[in-house]
């Protein structure tokens, strides 16, 4: 199961739709408005143009532009693809090529060396600019595999600590999320 950590305040259907900062839910809420139809003007509401990248059916925009770290692995292609499904933008990250897809634009690097800049992406990598949200996957897997190699442990605690402090200074939210070696 996935948290969303969000900002600005809930979407009540009675007030035009202004938000702080975009989230899941409200652009999900735009973006559901959207589908069930209405004029342009009914459900958009005033505010609409200060936001980054909502969802437009009539310009075709992005929902939202969307990191995903282990963009490669079986759960971070599927949410991938998903969100493509659903008109966001998504960026992958991995260290090995996605075996799965090739519609998941996939950058390849190893997060698991420590790192010093931060500003555009992890070390000297560039990301693509005006990013909304992170979500993390990355990580060695086999709770076996890093009992007998500890250092593969330490090369877990180092990913999930750069991508922590990438969206620390990018102020972007994170959405952390652990598959079945949570259970070992």
């Amino acid at each position: 199961m996935l948290s969303f950590f969000t900002y600005g305040r809930s979407y009540d259907p009675s007030e035009s739709i202004v938000y702080s900062q975009p989230t899941f839910q409200n652009f999900l809420l735009l973006q559901n408005l959207g589908e069930a139809g209405g004029s342009k003007d009914s459900w958009l509401g005033e505010g609409f143009s200060h936001l980054p990248r909502p969802y437009n059916s009539f310009l075709k925009e992005a929902l939202m532009r969307i990191l995903i770290t282990g963009s490669s692995g079986q759960i971070g292609t599927n949410l991938g693809l998903h969100l493509q499904s659903h008109g966001h933008y998504v960026f992958g990250i991995d260290k090995r090529p996605n075996s799965w897809t090739t519609e998941i634009e996939t950058l390849l690097q190893d997060l698991s060396t420590p790192q010093r800049s931060f500003n555009k992406g992890i070390g000297h990598v560039e990301y693509p600019p005006d990013l909304d949200a992170v979500v993390h996957f990355a990580a060695h897997a086999k709770v076996h595999e890093l009992v007998e190699q500890p250092d593969r442990a330490l090369e877990n605690i180092t990913m999930t600590f750069n991508v922590l402090e990438f969206c620390r200074q990018n102020n972007l939210p994170l959405i952390f999320s652990s598959s079945r070696e949570v259970y070992g």
